[in-house]
């Protein structure tokens, strides 16, 4: 989650469900998979241990995205 909130803000888009166009970037998800355990720090196999059900996306769903995010949320910090 956190490398993909960090892509979204380096390729400056600001809405959550613009994640798909990342995904839909063949070499980005190819750099992503390549490099994914040296700028995460667990191995291939225990990163493929978190997917139940087999990893067929590269970065997570909008809806996963949204739900993570919501945590960080401080209601009145800003003063809105």
């Amino acid at each position: 989650m956190m490398l993909a909130s960090l892509l979204l803000n380096v390729a400056g888009i600001d809405r959550v469900s613009d994640i798909d166009r990342l995904e839909g970037d063949a070499g980005l998800c190819m750099l992503v998979g390549r490099f994914e355990p040296q700028l995460l720090g667990p191995s291939k196999r225990a990163i493929a241990g978190r997917f139940r059900g087999g990893r067929d996306r590269c970065f997570p769903s909008a809806c996963s995205m949204r739900d993570w995010l919501d945590r960080f949320h401080v209601a009145g910090l800003h003063g809105v």
